[in-house]
């Protein structure tokens, strides 16, 4: 409704619930380092990152998403204030409703 395109994960149910790399149904591999690169490959297409971060938590792949966006100078928003104090400062704080 906002005109706001979500590049990447796409819309898809859990392949693999409570691992701690989530593959999705709509995935076209199973293979982690292939499914991050194009993760990093979409962050470096979008305007902005949105983190979706329930409680606060971050998990070390989207550390590394964060990391990303911040060497393009993307703009980067979470639901949440991260946990971490560091990466809480590079944030911007919005729920999924404010764009």
């Amino acid at each position: 409704d906002r005109g706001i395109k979500v590049l990447s994960p796409k819309i898809s149910r859990v392949k693999n619930p409570g691992e701690d790399f989530v593959i999705l149904e709509s995935d076209k591999t199973s293979d982690i380092k292939e499914l991050e690169q194009d993760h990093l490959n979409a962050i470096q297409e979008a305007d902005f990152l949105y983190v979706y971060n329930p409680a606060g938590y971050l998990g070390q792949s989207t550390t590394l998403e964060i990391g990303w966006a911040l060497a393009l100078n993307k703009p980067i928003y979470t639901l949440e204030k991260p946990t971490d104090e560091t990466l809480a400062r590079f944030v911007e704080v919005r729920e999924t409703n404010s764009f």
